[in-house]
């Protein structure tokens, strides 16, 4: 028979303890996460206006959103956002990473400045970046390329080059990214960089043979979090185009909100809001159930 383990009274306090310390926290979650999760979730059945009573309709705004041209144009672009934006995220920010991981005389300060955009607010980051993407003569960037020699480039104002002025100020963030790739290069034993000079090995064998395999938990880190919010982009498309021009930067996240809050069809957003976090999910788990590749250290 298995005797069960007695709590000192000590033991009991301190329980009690962290479980009160936590509670606010916790509490929080349930209050402004969990419960509005619900909502969500049950009204993406119903058609609400946010005003009047919710009438449950089963899956009709599903079945709209299969007929939805404009949801399945703005779900490819969100997507095609993603997939271009998360990968050369990733790979500049580890080349940034290469090349301020050094040993030199005010490398520290260089990093704080490359870092000082992510603590920007995104509304202030939006309208810097709207300056300087002005299409006209008097934008920042044409100023430069007008300087020398070359035309006005149209930037927020083409539907053929807005998007890709969104890929352009997605590497805004890009010192964020570099920080925890140095932080996580300098854990990185000298002992197997030492061992492979031994071997004969140069700096880009080193770099695929040791460096890249030990960061592979930071790449799966980055990929999911880049990922997701990629998807959720909203606030660089609400403020600098909204959606436009001829909705070429129309983001999922943005479509969500006008149609709760423009158009007032609570039901459908949450219907729309259900599919996205269905989506990020399933990638999600996608990603996990494939990350044999990613190197934790040796098997105790």
């Amino acid at each position: 028979m298995i005797k069960r383990k007695k709590w000192s009274k000590l033991a009991v306090r301190r329980n009690i303890a962290g479980w009160v310390a936590v509670s606010p926290v916790i509490a929080g979650i349930l209050i402004f996460t969990g419960l509005p999760f619900v909502q969500s979730f049950y009204h993406a059945f119903t058609e609400f206006n946010g005003i009047e009573k919710a009438k449950w309709i089963g899956l009709d705004n599903f079945k709209y959103l299969l007929d939805y041209d404009l949801f399945k144009y703005s779900l490819g672009i969100t997507i095609k956002y993603t997939v271009i934006t998360v990968p050369v995220n990733m790979v500049l920010g580890f080349l940034f990473a290469l090349l301020f991981n050094v040993k030199v005389k005010g490398i520290a300060a260089l990093r704080v400045v490359a870092y000082l955009p992510c603590i920007i607010p995104g509304v202030i980051s939006a309208i810097v970046w709207k300056d300087l993407f002005s299409p006209s003569a008097n934008g920042r960037f044409n100023q430069f390329l007008t300087a020398l020699g070359f035309e006005p480039f149209p930037f927020l104002s083409s539907p053929d080059t807005a998007l890709f002025s969104m890929y352009l100020m997605g590497l805004w963030g890009l010192g964020g990214g570099m920080l925890l790739w140095i932080s996580n290069m300098n854990a990185i034993p000298d002992s197997l960089y030492e061992a492979a000079s031994i071997d004969g090995a140069g700096r880009l064998r080193k770099m695929f043979n040791i460096t890249i395999p030990m960061l592979t938990p930071v790449i799966l880190y980055q990929l999911v979090m880049g990922m997701v919010g990629s998807l959720q982009a909203f606030g660089s498309s609400f403020l600098m185009t909204k959606g436009g021009p001829m909705n070429s930067t129309y983001f999922m996240g943005l479509m969500i909100y006008e149609t709760a809050f423009t158009y007032m069809d609570m039901g459908l957003a949450c219907a729309m809001s259900l599919v996205m976090f269905v989506m990020i999910g399933c990638l999600t788990a996608i990603v996990f159930k494939t990350s044999s590749w990613v190197f934790y250290g040796e098997e105790q």
